[in-house]
């Protein structure tokens, strides 16, 4: 095998661990971030106990990990997006835009921007690095 081709297999080797790396390691732990930023973010205001519980963990809320989605886009681009619905309006809006950027409509304590929160967490504690590195040493880099 020439020099050229061993190199072409190595990068491809690599960009697919990358991609799986930032599917399944790194997409975790920024769900992880994402549910702390929610915690200290959004839901750090005194409710009552029927306010705290409702669509917040199972209920389908913004905890809900089953309404955290990721995917890698093209250039190893990780998107993890909140797709809890707005109850009992057809918008169209999802709930993570209306907490996030605030909406005068509904009864809310302002704009609390989780998503950037987010962000910043796992890029600036090196979480989503460490995760990064973890799954590429899981699969052999």
């Amino acid at each position: 095998m020439s020099f050229l081709a061993r190199y072409e297999a190595l990068q491809q080797k690599l960009e697919t661990a990358v991609d799986q790396a930032l599917e399944s390691e790194v997409a975790e732990t920024v769900k992880d971030i994402m549910e702390e930023k929610l915690e200290s973010v959004v839901y750090s205001y005194q409710a009552t106990p029927e306010a705290m519980a409702v669509r917040r963990y199972a209920n389908g809320g913004l905890q809900s990990r089953e309404n955290m989605n990721s995917r890698v886009e093209e250039s190893h681009t990780l998107v993890v997006e909140n797709v809890a619905p707005l109850q009992g309006t057809p918008t169209g809006r999802a709930l993570s835009d209306v907490v996030n950027d605030g909406d005068s409509n509904y009864r809310q304590p302002g704009p609390r921007p989780f998503v950037t929160e987010t962000e910043t967490e796992a890029i600036s504690s090196g979480r989503a690095l460490s995760a990064l590195m973890n799954g590429l040493k899981m699969r052999g880099i």
